[in-house]
């Protein structure tokens, strides 16, 4: 049994682009080392050990990161229509810049926010219309600077999250509809 993990393998079970997930262990300080997985010809691949590998995982889901997120107000998709939800860009650098949107699959939709902004984290997602889309960004974000039509900075996170389970409460749930 091999006691390593290419950094391939932890960027795919992680459902990271490689060279992201390259850069996030070396930011652990984490060493990797090259390796010839067997049955394998070419150039050595970056690997670290199955103990560090753990440790990244623990970190990422310490962070939000979780390839599955338990938590019930991040569902995988739901069934009788999309979601509204509510990102932080670049949780660690900027708080503040948040993307509201709507999306039929909101882990995917996490997923492409990804490309551009690597360090995405949902921080709450409702059952929703798309059609409510435009009326609940308007909503939430009173009080918020517009930085483009879905992205804005605002500085009470909290409260935002807090407001829109509030209004999400108010309104007829999809099971009804």
């Amino acid at each position: 049994m091999n006691d390593y993990v290419t950094i391939k393998d932890l960027a795919n079970e992680l459902q990271m682009d490689r060279s992201h997930c390259h850069r996030f262990v070396r930011k652990l300080g984490i060493e990797t080392r090259p390796v010839r997985p067997p049955g394998t010809r070419g150039s050595a691949l970056n690997a670290i050990s199955l103990e560090d590998a753990e440790n990244v995982k623990k970190e990422r889901e310490r962070r939000g990161y979780s390839v599955v997120n338990n938590d019930p107000r991040v569902p995988r998709r739901n069934e009788n229509g999309g979601q509204f939800y509510v990102v932080a860009l670049d949780p660690e650098m900027r708080p503040e810049r948040l993307k509201f949107g709507y999306a039929q699959d909101v882990q995917r939709r996490l997923s492409a926010h990804r490309t551009s902004a690597p360090e995405a984290k949902l921080l709450a997602s409702w059952p929703a219309k798309e059609t409510w889309e435009r009326c609940v960004i308007d909503a939430l974000t009173v009080g918020c600077e517009r930085v483009s039509p879905e992205i804005y900075d605002c500085a009470g996170v909290d409260a935002v999250i807090e407001k829109g389970d509030r209004m999400f409460d108010l309104l007829p749930s999809q099971e009804t509809q």
